[in-house]
Protein backbone atom coordinates (compact mmCIF):
# COMPACT_ATOMS: atom_id res chain seq x y z
CA UNK A 1 0.00 0.00 0.00
CA UNK A 2 1.37 3.36 -0.64
CA UNK A 3 2.38 5.63 1.89
CA UNK A 4 1.20 9.29 0.96
CA UNK A 5 2.89 12.12 3.20
CA UNK A 6 3.58 15.97 2.63
CA UNK A 7 6.29 16.43 5.00
CA UNK A 8 9.68 18.03 4.62
CA UNK A 9 11.55 15.13 5.38
CA UNK A 10 13.97 13.20 2.79
CA UNK A 11 13.07 9.89 1.54
CA UNK A 12 15.82 9.07 -1.06
CA UNK A 13 19.16 9.19 0.44
CA UNK A 14 20.93 7.78 -2.85
CA UNK A 15 18.24 8.06 -5.59
CA UNK A 16 18.29 6.34 -8.70
CA UNK A 17 16.85 8.30 -11.22
CA UNK A 18 15.86 12.13 -11.09
CA UNK A 19 12.74 13.13 -13.12
CA UNK A 20 13.11 17.09 -13.81
CA UNK A 21 9.45 19.23 -13.57
CA UNK A 22 8.80 19.23 -17.42
CA UNK A 23 9.02 15.61 -17.84
CA UNK A 24 6.86 14.68 -14.97
CA UNK A 25 3.42 14.16 -16.95
CA UNK A 26 4.65 12.47 -19.86
CA UNK A 27 5.89 9.86 -17.25
CA UNK A 28 2.49 9.74 -16.05
CA UNK A 29 1.09 9.37 -18.82
CA UNK A 30 2.96 6.30 -19.87
CA UNK A 31 1.72 4.76 -16.26
CA UNK A 32 -1.72 5.74 -16.78
CA UNK A 33 -1.36 3.79 -20.22
CA UNK A 34 0.03 0.76 -18.90
CA UNK A 35 -2.59 0.46 -16.48
CA UNK A 36 -5.13 0.60 -18.77
CA UNK A 37 -3.11 -3.02 -19.84
CA UNK A 38 -2.08 -4.64 -17.08
CA UNK A 39 -2.07 -5.34 -13.04
CA UNK A 40 1.19 -5.43 -12.60
CA UNK A 41 4.11 -2.91 -13.71
CA UNK A 42 7.15 -4.19 -14.15
CA UNK A 43 9.67 -1.44 -13.04
CA UNK A 44 13.27 -2.12 -14.95
CA UNK A 45 16.65 0.09 -15.12
CA UNK A 46 18.37 -1.57 -17.84
CA UNK A 47 21.82 0.31 -19.93
CA UNK A 48 19.86 2.79 -21.84
CA UNK A 49 17.71 4.24 -19.51
CA UNK A 50 14.93 2.80 -17.36
CA UNK A 51 11.78 0.34 -18.69
CA UNK A 52 8.04 0.37 -17.43
CA UNK A 53 6.53 -2.86 -18.51
CA UNK A 54 3.12 -4.87 -18.59
CA UNK A 55 1.55 -7.34 -19.93
CA UNK A 56 -2.57 -8.15 -19.60
CA UNK A 57 -3.70 -11.17 -17.79
CA UNK A 58 -3.68 -13.47 -20.78
CA UNK A 59 -0.69 -12.89 -21.51
CA UNK A 60 -2.01 -11.92 -25.41
CA UNK A 61 -0.76 -8.26 -24.89
CA UNK A 62 2.30 -6.67 -23.71
CA UNK A 63 3.53 -3.23 -23.69
CA UNK A 64 6.67 -0.79 -22.82
CA UNK A 65 7.83 2.24 -22.64
CA UNK A 66 11.68 3.19 -22.58
CA UNK A 67 12.87 6.44 -21.00
CA UNK A 68 16.34 7.04 -21.62
CA UNK A 69 19.10 8.37 -19.26
CA UNK A 70 18.95 12.10 -21.18
CA UNK A 71 15.50 12.01 -20.11
CA UNK A 72 16.40 11.93 -16.63
CA UNK A 73 18.96 14.51 -14.50
CA UNK A 74 20.28 12.02 -12.91
CA UNK A 75 20.15 8.60 -13.59
CA UNK A 76 22.16 5.22 -12.25
CA UNK A 77 21.74 1.80 -13.82
CA UNK A 78 21.36 0.37 -10.30
CA UNK A 79 20.88 0.58 -6.81
CA UNK A 80 23.69 0.97 -4.47
CA UNK A 81 24.38 -2.89 -3.13
CA UNK A 82 22.73 -4.75 -6.16
CA UNK A 83 24.38 -6.84 -8.89
CA UNK A 84 21.31 -5.66 -10.98
CA UNK A 85 17.69 -4.71 -10.25
CA UNK A 86 14.20 -5.46 -11.58
CA UNK A 87 11.00 -5.53 -9.49
CA UNK A 88 7.29 -5.13 -10.22
CA UNK A 89 4.19 -4.13 -7.86
CA UNK A 90 0.66 -3.71 -8.90
CA UNK A 91 0.26 -0.92 -10.66
CA UNK A 92 -2.68 0.80 -9.21
CA UNK A 93 -0.27 1.61 -6.52
CA UNK A 94 1.77 3.54 -8.80
CA UNK A 95 -1.10 4.98 -10.48
CA UNK A 96 -1.55 6.30 -6.84
CA UNK A 97 0.95 9.01 -7.51
CA UNK A 98 -0.28 10.21 -10.79
CA UNK A 99 -3.73 10.77 -9.88
CA UNK A 100 -4.19 14.04 -11.19
CA UNK A 101 -1.64 14.92 -13.93
CA UNK A 102 -2.79 18.62 -14.29
CA UNK A 103 -2.13 19.07 -10.54
CA UNK A 104 1.69 17.62 -11.16
CA UNK A 105 2.04 19.70 -14.47
CA UNK A 106 1.76 22.49 -12.28
CA UNK A 107 3.49 22.09 -9.01
CA UNK A 108 5.78 19.31 -8.99
CA UNK A 109 9.17 20.54 -9.50
CA UNK A 110 11.54 17.66 -9.29
CA UNK A 111 10.47 13.19 -8.57
CA UNK A 112 13.11 11.28 -7.17
CA UNK A 113 12.55 7.77 -7.52
CA UNK A 114 14.90 5.37 -5.46
CA UNK A 115 15.23 1.61 -3.78
CA UNK A 116 15.17 0.32 -0.12
CA UNK A 117 16.79 -3.15 -0.85
CA UNK A 118 16.55 -4.28 3.07
CA UNK A 119 12.48 -3.42 2.93
CA UNK A 120 12.08 -4.14 -0.52
CA UNK A 121 10.33 -0.91 -0.98
CA UNK A 122 10.85 1.56 -4.35
CA UNK A 123 10.87 5.48 -2.49
CA UNK A 124 9.11 8.29 -5.08
CA UNK A 125 9.48 11.48 -3.27
CA UNK A 126 7.76 14.70 -5.08
CA UNK A 127 9.20 18.06 -4.57
CA UNK A 128 6.61 20.33 -5.51
CA UNK A 129 6.33 24.31 -4.82
CA UNK A 130 5.19 26.01 -1.56
CA UNK A 131 8.20 23.80 0.13
CA UNK A 132 5.85 20.55 -0.53
CA UNK A 133 7.28 17.06 -0.07
CA UNK A 134 5.03 13.96 -1.10
CA UNK A 135 6.67 10.89 0.22
CA UNK A 136 5.38 7.36 -1.22
CA UNK A 137 6.91 4.21 -0.48
CA UNK A 138 5.74 1.11 -2.72
CA UNK A 139 6.84 -2.73 -1.28
CA UNK A 140 7.70 -4.50 -4.29
CA UNK A 141 8.72 -8.11 -5.64
CA UNK A 142 11.53 -9.16 -7.25
CA UNK A 143 11.22 -10.66 -10.44
CA UNK A 144 13.09 -11.56 -13.77
CA UNK A 145 12.64 -9.20 -16.79
CA UNK A 146 9.69 -9.34 -18.53
CA UNK A 147 10.16 -9.56 -22.01
CA UNK A 148 7.80 -10.48 -25.21
CA UNK A 149 9.41 -12.63 -27.50
CA UNK A 150 7.78 -12.74 -31.52
CA UNK A 151 9.25 -11.64 -34.90
CA UNK A 152 7.03 -9.67 -37.12
CA UNK A 153 8.21 -10.60 -39.92
CA UNK A 154 6.21 -14.23 -39.53
CA UNK A 155 2.80 -12.09 -39.29
CA UNK A 156 1.16 -12.32 -42.90
CA UNK A 157 -1.25 -9.15 -41.76
CA UNK A 158 -0.20 -5.69 -40.71
CA UNK A 159 -2.51 -2.42 -40.18
CA UNK A 160 -0.92 0.72 -39.80
CA UNK A 161 -2.43 3.98 -38.97
CA UNK A 162 -1.71 7.45 -36.83
CA UNK A 163 -2.93 6.75 -33.28
CA UNK A 164 -5.44 9.48 -33.94
CA UNK A 165 -7.42 7.47 -36.42
CA UNK A 166 -8.46 4.76 -34.18
CA UNK A 167 -8.83 7.74 -30.91
CA UNK A 168 -11.16 9.10 -33.70
CA UNK A 169 -13.19 6.09 -34.02
CA UNK A 170 -13.27 5.10 -30.63
CA UNK A 171 -15.04 8.19 -29.94
CA UNK A 172 -17.99 7.21 -31.54
CA UNK A 173 -19.00 4.26 -29.19
CA UNK A 174 -20.46 4.89 -25.99
CA UNK A 175 -17.76 4.49 -23.00
CA UNK A 176 -20.16 1.58 -21.40
CA UNK A 177 -19.43 -0.62 -24.28
CA UNK A 178 -17.89 -3.82 -22.68
CA UNK A 179 -16.23 -4.67 -25.94
CA UNK A 180 -15.65 -3.53 -29.72
CA UNK A 181 -15.18 -6.23 -32.44
CA UNK A 182 -12.55 -5.57 -35.21
CA UNK A 183 -13.67 -7.43 -38.30
CA UNK A 184 -10.71 -7.32 -41.27
CA UNK A 185 -11.18 -8.55 -44.56
CA UNK A 186 -8.48 -8.12 -47.34
CA UNK A 187 -10.59 -4.56 -48.31
CA UNK A 188 -12.03 -3.41 -45.27
CA UNK A 189 -11.89 -2.69 -41.56
CA UNK A 190 -15.12 -3.23 -39.07
CA UNK A 191 -15.36 -1.28 -35.86
CA UNK A 192 -18.33 -2.62 -34.24
CA UNK A 193 -19.72 -2.56 -30.27
CA UNK A 194 -20.39 -6.43 -28.84
CA UNK A 195 -23.27 -6.47 -27.00
CA UNK A 196 -24.73 -9.81 -25.33
CA UNK A 197 -27.99 -11.46 -25.54
CA UNK A 198 -30.30 -8.14 -24.46
CA UNK A 199 -33.98 -8.59 -23.57
CA UNK A 200 -35.01 -5.67 -25.39
CA UNK A 201 -32.97 -4.85 -28.82
CA UNK A 202 -34.68 -2.22 -29.29
CA UNK A 203 -32.96 0.16 -26.63
CA UNK A 204 -29.04 -1.25 -27.41
CA UNK A 205 -27.70 1.26 -29.41
CA UNK A 206 -25.75 -0.37 -32.34
CA UNK A 207 -22.46 1.28 -33.75
CA UNK A 208 -20.34 0.43 -36.89
CA UNK A 209 -17.37 2.08 -38.96
CA UNK A 210 -16.12 0.77 -41.81
CA UNK A 211 -13.02 2.05 -43.46
CA UNK A 212 -10.83 0.68 -46.59
CA UNK A 213 -8.14 -0.37 -46.93
CA UNK A 214 -6.72 3.27 -48.73
CA UNK A 215 -7.21 5.39 -45.64
CA UNK A 216 -4.26 3.37 -43.63
CA UNK A 217 -0.43 3.86 -43.93
CA UNK A 218 -0.16 0.53 -44.46
CA UNK A 219 -2.81 -2.58 -44.65
CA UNK A 220 -2.25 -5.83 -45.25
CA UNK A 221 -4.56 -8.54 -44.93
CA UNK A 222 -4.32 -12.38 -45.94
CA UNK A 223 -7.16 -13.37 -44.30
CA UNK A 224 -10.77 -12.66 -43.12
CA UNK A 225 -10.53 -12.19 -39.08
CA UNK A 226 -12.61 -11.00 -36.60
CA UNK A 227 -11.10 -10.11 -33.50
CA UNK A 228 -13.31 -9.15 -30.09
CA UNK A 229 -11.22 -6.15 -28.21
CA UNK A 230 -12.06 -5.30 -24.59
Amino acid sequence: MAMDTDTGSEAVNRPICVIPGCNIKTFGKAVHTLAKLGEELYFEPIRVGLSLRTVNPSRSAYACFTFYSNYFTLFDLRPEGAQSFHCKFPVKTFLTIFKSLPWLEKMAEIMKIGVELDSNRLIVVLHCKHGIIKSFSLPYQDCESLQAFYNKDMCPNAITSPPKFFTDGLSNFQHSADEITLSVTSELLTLSNYTEDASDQSKVVHTELIYGADEFVDYRSVMNRTLPSV
